[in-house]
């Protein structure tokens, strides 16, 4: 088939039969069924079935069947299950790979009888490095019984036998007896196994085991353990019954977590047990530490036999209790990474019913001097005290309340977790509570929420109005990258729009004119109110906040806000804007307005009486008419200008070269480098083009350049002042 042939010549079944076969298989992908790679081999079998004699050779190379994948494959043997029957087998397999598992070299070697023999294989693998001697036989139920001399593993799954082991294996038993091996770092056994058709035992103990080996599988962990050590012991039968007990306790050392700084538990005690009998499971634990108290719990409940193995039913009777005296909650530090402070005392006493599937708790918890500091957002929140009550499925917040700088946050509310959490409804009321607090954001407010579940999602309603509130917007305005800009490793830009997944809100902020905004040269009282709510997963805001009074400086002046409003009517990233500062010059009132929306702003100026842009901006500069300014006014004009129209499409520049009919008006830079030269030009025809320039402060000096073109090669450039020249210039262009 496809250039695959197999030949069977012979008979097979009686005493003096003998039965050869060979395959050769160059192209196996086209006899299908996952099949692929090339195989040669040829054997043959002798005798009677239940007494076969086998020799074979096989040789494979690119095989894949199914999900298993072998690079290479030779392997040559003699069996027979005659008494003293020569068995010879060796085996050289190299890029094994099943699903995620991969082998890069293994090597099997059996010399001796069917009955009597001996075993070496070696194995490599990632991570893994592993040996192993054996000596023994098959009996007449083609089960392998024997001795394991040496096992060793090195890497990951550190292993070395240090004494042998009697092992038993064959169809429906493996079984393991007098194990003892020095097992990641600590003592195992003397420990025994047997799986078998009826059922599973075993027995056995570990001590001295390195908590940091165990923590090396882990992909990430908050724990550290340098010298703390493992013990455990177990011994369980499971059949028609499941009986037995297991238990592991902290021999020595103690844990520690990896805050900032690191903290030390002080472990004095810890231990967990497993007991089982007569279909009941029972699991208890005790944590015993000199800086953070004592926990102990206790759970019983039933096992059911299933034709796949034991299990828990939903609806077994689940019966314990817990009791906590935790003296300190700094250890919780090491969930919570944002979390610069975290600490306080709890207490619970609790008892446990109801079944696995809808657990009852019945009890109180208390907690006292709870505190809690993220220095980031600028919360700091201390002195906090929390009572709560549990009767079955309801969990019952009678009082929780936190110290917020002067003022107070405190509330009470009720949950039902019943298949989960069913219902809630959480009351909150700030009095005074400075909420945040950093050198750019201090905010003071009072007011209430109140937290439920509406539509399977966390709904949030409330209105508070600010007491004190300050907001500092800098000096200067730092470099920013343009939103087209992506930092390999880095998180996008957000998008535009505020989003706020999950959660339903409708909260009221009223600014009670009493939020002050500074820097960039603005200092502004606001006031007004806002109302956030979302829709559609987007947060949106309704509502106006104006400027009660204030200031803004520009081009180094004051301009009194006359007008300033933000109103919100949509997306809270982009509301419209109405804003109007200027100031009053004897009989002329100039400024800027800002109108439009704050993502797409429109800023012009304005003045009264009305006037051309030039002019308003000489009176906003200058302080007077721009008509009768000297040059080094106009320095000062142009600069403004620049700053004002850095982001218009036509310059102020442009806009008074065009005013004074002319195609260039800018500032340049002296010969000595200083920045002074007034310079002026205008293009008389397409070949002549004439430029003054005009120093500023110091010396006085005029230059005036005139640019003649000949010819498309040749052009004339000639100056006449304070410096005078000629030159004749030629061009030649070359790709």
């Amino acid at each position: 088939m496809g250039g695959n042939r197999l030949d069977v010549s012979g008979n097979f079944g009686k005493p003096g039969d003998k039965l050869s076969w060979s395959i050769d298989a160059p192209n196996l992908q086209v006899v299908g069924a996952g099949l692929s790679g090339a195989v040669r081999a040829r054997g043959s079998f002798a005798g009677e079935i239940h007494r076969p004699a086998i020799t074979f050779t096989l040789a494979a190379s690119r095989l894949t069947a199914g999900g298993f994948h072998a690079g290479a494959i030779d392997a040559k043997g003699e069996l027979a299950l005659q008494m003293q029957a020569p068995l010879r087998l060796t085996a050289h397999a190299s890029g094994l790979r099943h699903d995620a598992v991969l082998v890069n070299d293994l090597k099997l070697q059996v010399q001796g009888t069917s009955t009597q023999h001996e075993l070496t294989a070696a194995l490599r693998a990632p991570k893994l490095d592993a040996s192993l001697s054996a000596s023994g036989g098959l009996d007449q139920n083609w089960q392998w019984r024997g001795r394991v001399n040496a096992l060793e593993a090195a890497g990951r799954f550190a292993l070395r036998l240090a004494a042998p082991a009697q092992l038993s294996v064959g169809p429906g038993l493996l079984e393991i007896e007098g194990l003892q091996a020095i097992a990641l770092g600590g003592q195992l056994g003397p420990a025994s196994l047997r799986i078998a058709r009826d059922g599973l035992a075993t027995r056995g103990s570990f001590t001295a085991l390195p908590l940091r080996a165990l923590l090396a599988f882990a992909p990430a962990t908050t724990i550290e353990a340098r010298d703390a050590m493992l013990g455990a012991q177990w011994n369980f039968t499971v059949n028609q019954t499941l009986a037995g007990d297991a238990a592991l306790r902290l021999e020595k050392g103690d844990i520690t977590l990896k805050t900032e700084p690191k903290l030390a538990l002080g472990l004095q005690q810890f231990r967990v047990a497993l007991k089982a009998a007569h279909h009941q499971i029972e699991a208890s634990g005790e944590a015993r530490s000199a800086r953070l108290g004592t926990v102990t719990a206790r759970a019983r409940t039933r096992v059911e036999p299933r034709a796949n193995g034991w299990v828990l039913p939903r609806g077994a009777p689940l019966e314990g209790d817990l009791q906590a005296d935790i003296q300190s909650l700094s250890w919780a530090r090491a969930f919570f990474t944002q979390v610069d402070v975290l600490d306080g005392r709890a207490h619970a006493r609790l008892k446990l019913g109801g079944t696995l599937g809808k657990p009852a708790i019945a009890g109180e918890a208390a907690a006292d001097q709870l505190q809690a500091r993220v220095l980031e957002h600028g919360l700091h929140f201390t002195n906090g005290m929390l009572r709560a009550t549990f009767d079955g499925s309801a969990v019952k917040l009678v009082r929780y309340a936190l110290t917020a700088g002067e003022g107070r946050i405190e509330g009470e509310g009720v949950a039902d977790l019943a298949d989960g959490l069913r219902s809630l409804s959480v009351q909150l009321r700030a009095t005074r509570a400075r909420m945040v607090s950093t050198p750019q954001l201090n905010v003071v407010l009072s007011g209430s929420a109140q937290a439920g579940l509406r539509e399977r999602k966390l709904a949030i309603d409330g209105k508070f109005r600010i007491d004190e509130g300050r907001y500092d917007l800098g000096h200067e305005r730092r470099p920013e990258l343009g939103d087209d800009v992506v930092i390999v490793g880095k998180p996008g830009a957000p998008a535009p729009a505020a989003r706020a997944a999950g959660v339903l809100l409708d909260v009221v902020i009223e600014l009670n004119d009493r939020f002050t905004v500074r820097g960039r040269g603005l200092d502004a009282l606001l006031g007004g109110s806002l109302r956030a709510t979302t829709r559609n997963g987007v947060l949106q805001a309704l509502g106006t906040i104006h400027a009660v009074r204030g200031e803004f400086s520009a081009f180094g002046e004051p301009l009194a806000i006359e007008r300033g409003r933000l109103n919100f009517t949509g997306p809270l990233t982009n509301p419209g804007l109405d804003i109007r500062a200027g100031r009053e010059i004897r009989t002329v009132q100039v400024g800027v307005e800002a109108t439009v929306s704050l993502q797409r702003p429109i800023v012009t100026l304005v003045s009264d009486p009305v006037m051309s842009d030039t002019e308003r901006l000489g009176w906003l500069v200058l302080g007077y008419d721009p008509q009768t300014a000297g040059a080094a006014q106009l320095a000062v004009l142009q600069a403004a200008a620049l700053t004002l129209n850095r982001n218009q499409n036509t310059p102020i520049q442009r806009q008074l070269a065009e005013g004074l009919g002319l195609d260039h008006f800018g500032f340049t830079r002296a010969h000595d480098g200083a920045i002074g030269v007034l310079a002026l030009g205008k293009r008389i025809t397409e070949r002549l083009s004439v430029r003054l320039e005009q120093s500023i402060g110091g010396t006085a000096a005029s230059i005036l350049k005139v640019d003649y073109l000949l010819s498309p090669r040749w052009r004339f450039e000639g100056s006449a002042g304070a410096q005078n020249a000629a030159d004749i210039l030629f061009s030649w262009r070359f790709d």
